[in-house]
C-alpha cells in the first residue's frame, strides 16, 4: 500500500507499460543506456535544472519545501506553468487512484540531486569531522526487517487478540518485546513493537479478523513483500519513510542532505535545522515533529546518532541510496541431525518466511535456529501439507536435505498427529436416501463425503457454488443456511452485542457556540497553523462516541473544517468546527 505521493523512479518505471518507456525513452533522447540510469543521471538533472525558467526553478523549490510533493497545483498559475516544464523534461509522471483521483509526481530520489542546484549549501557551518566508516553493502537480515519479521512470525504463530480500544493485549505485546534487536538505551522495545503493529496495519501486512477480535498476518502480501530483491525491498521502505502523509517533519529532505555529506563528515543538528529554515521548510524547527521525524528514521535504521547532536546517514542507508546490496545466498540453510535448522543471514527473506511457516522458531540472532518438531507438524498440517509434501518443501532451502532420521521422525509425526481433525464443514440434508444419491450425482466433486444415508458433505466455503449447481439442474433448495445450534435470529439481535461498536454523538448543525468563545478558539488555532506550532485540541471525531484530546498541528483552515496533523498517530484527520471543544497552546 504504497504512498501515492511518494514513488522511487524504479516502482514508477515497473508501472509502465514497454511502448510507453519507449515512448519516454525516444522522445527524450535517451537511447543506448537503461532509462532509470539516464533519468537520474546527475549531468542530465544539472543541464535539465540550469535551462529551467524562473517557472520551473519555482515548481522545483516547491516540490522541495512541502517534502516531495506537491499539495495543490491551481490551474493556470505559475506553479502549473513550472511543473508542465519539469514534465517535458521526463521528471514528472502522473499517477490515478480510482478514476477521479489524479496525482502528479517526482521520484524521490531526484531531491539529493537538485538541492544543491537551487541552493548554495553552506557545508563548512552545517557539518564537522567525524570517524571514517569502512565501506559495506546494506545487509539482507537489518535490525529493522529482523524486527519486521518477527513481528509477522509471531502473529503467525498465536492470534494478536485485540481489546476492544482495537490495541494489542499487553500480555502479547510483552512476548513480542523479547524478540526485538537489542537496540539499548536508544529505543526500548515496547515502543519497537507499537510502532511495527500500527505500520503493518496500515500497510496491510497485518489485517483484522472477528470472532474472536484480533489482527492476522496477510500471507499473501507477506509473501508478495518478502519475494522482492534487496533493492526493490528498500523502495520499498523509502516509500513508507518518506511518504508525507505520515510525517509532516521533512524527513525526505534531510536524507537527501544527509546523502550529499561525505562519509567522513556529520550534520550538526542544529545548525542544519536553521540552514534549512531560511529556506521556508515548513516545521523544520518544531521540537514535537523533529523527535517523530528522527525517530522514523531511527527505527528504520536510516540514521545514525552521533556525540554533541550530530549525526548521519547509518551505513547500510548510504551503501542501499547507492545501490550497493548484499546480494542473497538461496539454499543455503542446515537441517543437522538433531532437527534443528540452522538459518544464515544471507538467505533470501522468502526463503526465511517459508522456514518459519515450516519449523519451531528457536531463537532469532545472526543466524538463527529453528527445530523441526511436533509443533511444526502442527503448522504444517493446518496449512494442508503431508509428509512428503513438507519434507520436499524444506529440502528446496537446504544445503544437504534432511537426514534420514529427520525424515522418519517427521513422517512418524504426520501419521500420529494426522490421524484425526476436527473439520468445519456444511451437510446437505435430504429428506430421503434416494434424493440423496440424486443430489450427489449433481454435485459431483463437490460432495467430500457421506455423514449418512440422507447427508452429504461439502466445504463449508463452496455454499453459494453448490447452491446455484443445484438450481441449475433443477433441484429446489431453501437459500439460507439452517444452524440448529444458534438461537433464533430474534434472540441473537437481542443477547449479542458487539463490543467494538460505537455511537456518533449527534451535534445539530445550527448550534453555534457563544461568539466570544469562537472568535478566541479560531484565533488560537490560526495561530498555531501559521507558525507550524502543535497545540492540546478537544474535539469529538466522527464515529467516536466520547471526546479525545490530542496533540496536533493544524494544517489548512476552511470555512467549515480544519484539516489537522496528529502527532501521535501521525496521520491527517478533518475536524468539522463545530466538533472542537476546545483548544491550548503547549
Amino acid at each position: 500500500m504504497s504512498s501515492p505521493w511518494v514513488r522511487s523512479l524504479s516502482s514508477i518505471l515497473a508501472r509502465l507499460s514497454e511502448p510507453e518507456q519507449h515512448d519516454l525513452t525516444t522522445r527524450l533522447g535517451l537511447k543506448g543506456q537503461p532509462l532509470v540510469q539516464a533519468l537520474l543521471d546527475p549531468e542530465r538533472v544539472s543541464a535539465v535544472v540550469r535551462g529551467l525558467s524562473e517557472d520551473g526553478l519555482h515548481a522545483l523549490k516547491v516540490w522541495v519545501a512541502e517534502r516531495g510533493f506537491w499539495r495543490n497545483i491551481p490551474r493556470q498559475s505559475r506553479l502549473a506553468a513550472g511543473v508542465d516544464e519539469l514534465a517535458a523534461a521526463g521528471l514528472v509522471f502522473e499517477t490515478r487512484y480510482g478514476p477521479y483521483q489524479r496525482f502528479l509526481i517526482m521520484p524521490w530520489e531526484l531531491m539529493a540531486r537538485v538541492l544543491p542546484l537551487l541552493w548554495d549549501i553552506p557545508w563548512d557551518k552545517i557539518t564537522v569531522q567525524a570517524e571514517a566508516r569502512v565501506k559495506v553493502p546494506a545487509p539482507i537480515w537489518s535490525p529493522f526487517w529482523h524486527d519486521v519479521f518477527q513481528v509477522l512470525s509471531f502473529a503467525r504463530e498465536e492470534p494478536l487478540l485485540l481489546t476492544t480500544q482495537g490495541d494489542v493485549y499487553r500480555r502479547l505485546k510483552t512476548k513480542m518485546e523479547r524478540r526485538m534487536w537489542d537496540r539499548g538505551s536508544l529505543f526500548p522495545a515496547g515502543v519497537m513493537v507499537d510502532y511495527l503493529l500500527s505500520a503493518l496495519y496500515r500497510q496491510g501486512l497485518l489485517a483484522s479478523a472477528d470472532h474472536p477480535y484480533r489482527y492476522v498476518v496477510n500471507e499473501d502480501a507477506a509473501e508478495r513483500l518478502f519475494s522482492q530483491d534487496p533493492a526493490a525491498l528498500f523502495s520499498w521502505l523509502a516509500e513508507f519513510v518518506f511518504d508525507p502523509n505520515r510525517n509532516y517533519w521533512p524527513v525526505l529532505l534531510w536524507v537527501s542532505l544527509s546523502s550529499l555529506v561525505p562519509d567522513d563528515r556529520a550534520l550538526v543538528r542544529s545548525q542544519a535545522i536553521e540552514w534549512l529554515a531560511t529556506l521556508g521548510i515548513e516545521g523544520i524547527k518544531t521540537p514535537y515533529l523533529i523527535s517523530q521525524g528522527l525517530g522514523d528514521l531511527l527505527i528504520t535504521d536510516f540514521w545514525e546518532p552521533g556525540p554533541n547532536y550530530t549525526g548521519r546517514l547509518s551505513a547500510s542507508a548510504r551503501a542501499a541510496l547507492e545501490g550497493r546490496f548484499e546480494q542473497p545466498q538461496p539454499g543455503e540453510s542446515l537441517v543437522q541431525p538433531t532437527g534443528e535448522i540452522l538459518v544464515p543471514p544471507t538467505i533470501p527473506l522468502a526463503e526465511r518466511w517459508k522456514v518459519d511457516g515450516l519449523a519451531s522458531r528457536v531463537r532469532s540472532d545472526r543466524v538463527s535456529t529453528y527445530r523441526l518438531d511436533l509443533n511444526a507438524v502442527k503448522q504444517g498440517i493446518r496449512r494442508g501439507l503431508d509428509a512428503a509434501q513438507h519434507q520436499r518443501q524444506l529440502e528446496s532451502m537446504t544445503r544437504t536435505g534432511l537426514p534420514n532420521n529427520v525424515q522418519i521422525n517427521l513422517e512418524d509425526w504426520y501419521r500420529a498427529i494426522g490421524r484425526h481433525r476436527l473439520m468445519e464443514v456444511t451437510v446437505v440434508h435430504s429428506s430421503t436416501p434416494e434424493d440423496s444419491r440424486d443430489v450427489e450425482t449433481v454435485l459431483g466433486p463437490e460432495v467430500l463425503g457421506r455423514l449418512s444415508p440422507t447427508d452429504l458433505i461439502i466445504g463449508s466455503d463452496r455454499v453459494k457454488e453448490v447452491q446455484k449447481k443445484m438450481e441449475k439442474s433443477g433441484v429446489p433448495i431453501l437459500p439460507e443456511v439452517l444452524r440448529p445450534s444458534l438461537p433464533d435470529e430474534d434472540d441473537w439481535v437481542e443477547h449479542y452485542e458487539d463490543p467494538r461498536e460505537r455511537f456518533e454523538v449527534h451535534l445539530p448543525r445550527n448550534e453555534a457556540a457563544p461568539s466570544g468563545r469562537e472568535t478566541s478558539l479560531k484565533s488560537l488555532i490560526q495561530a498555531s497553523q501559521k507558525a507550524g506550532r502543535p497545540l492540546t485540541l478537544t474535539f469529538l471525531a466522527a464515529g467516536d462516541s466520547a471526546p479525545r484530546t490530542e496533540q496536533v498541528i493544524p494544517v489548512a483552515l476552511e470555512s467549515r473544517w480544519i484539516q489537522a496533523y496528529v502527532l501521535r498517530e501521525r496521520r491527517y484527520v478533518l475536524i468539522e468546527w463545530q466538533r472542537i471543544l476546545s483548544a491550548a497552546e503547549d
